[in-house]
């Protein structure tokens, strides 16, 4: 990420996420904007689309899962005992549709958690760097009593190298309470470093820090 500033886009604005369903859109569709869709398509359903989607990634995923896990123990079974398993038609029938309940069960649970709730909660604790109504970034920020978080940089693949993530973190750190840490992504703990910020033990940040960051890299600054 260049530190470059004559890269930036012009006209860009950065600001906090509102408490809205075209901010959570706009998040979702970085670096698409909602404007680019038909006028008769409303965002509601354009987040419902999303959420659908989201829904069936994490269903085919647990299914995935489950059944690797039932093959696995069922190998660990015969491996034990030395003997096989006698297996008919009803069993299988009455084996997939437990994978099916299981996997929709782990998907309805992980979606009550994190699905549309999330418009409520979290936009807000988002910082975004915009242009003409599109996200080419955003980073989580939060303030609390003696400290501050900054984590989940995410910048365009588009916009990448030209200052965008050096001037949402500059804008961040100028804001935030002292000291202000973060988890570096893979690979992006060279950025952080030029902007000024050094690497701590997990150990060493408060309680309420360490719950939102992880333990094998931290930096502060």
């Amino acid at each position: 990420m260049s530190q470059s500033q004559s890269e930036l886009p012009s006209g860009y604005v950065i600001r906090r996420c509102q408490k809205t369903d075209e901010d959570y859109l706009k998040l979702l569709m970085m670096p698409k904007s909602p404007s680019s869709m038909p006028s008769w398509v409303s965002i509601n359903f354009l987040i419902t689309l999303f959420e659908i989607r989201s829904g069936i990634v994490i269903f085919l995923f647990l299914q995935v899962l489950v059944l690797c896990m039932a093959v696995f123990f069922y190998g660990l079974h015969i491996g034990l005992l030395g003997a096989t398993i006698h297996v008919d038609n009803v069993s299988i029938i009455i084996y997939l549709i437990s994978c099916f309940l299981i996997a929709f069960m782990g998907t309805a649970i992980v979606m009550a958690q994190g699905g549309r709730g999330w418009i409520k909660d979290y936009p807000w604790r988002y910082w975004v760097i915009e242009q003409e109504d599109r996200f080419l970034g955003s980073a989580y920020f939060q303030n609390y009593e003696t400290f501050s978080v900054i984590r989940s940089l995410r910048i365009c693949s588009k916009w990448r190298g030209k200052g965008l993530g050096t001037a949402i973190v500059k804008k961040l750190i100028q804001i935030g309470k002292k000291p202000i840490y973060l988890s570096p992504a893979l690979g992006t703990s060279k950025f952080y470093r030029r902007i000024g910020s050094r690497r701590v033990r997990f150990q060493k940040l408060p309680p309420k820090a360490q719950r939102f960051l992880i333990p094998t890299y931290c930096m502060a600054h």
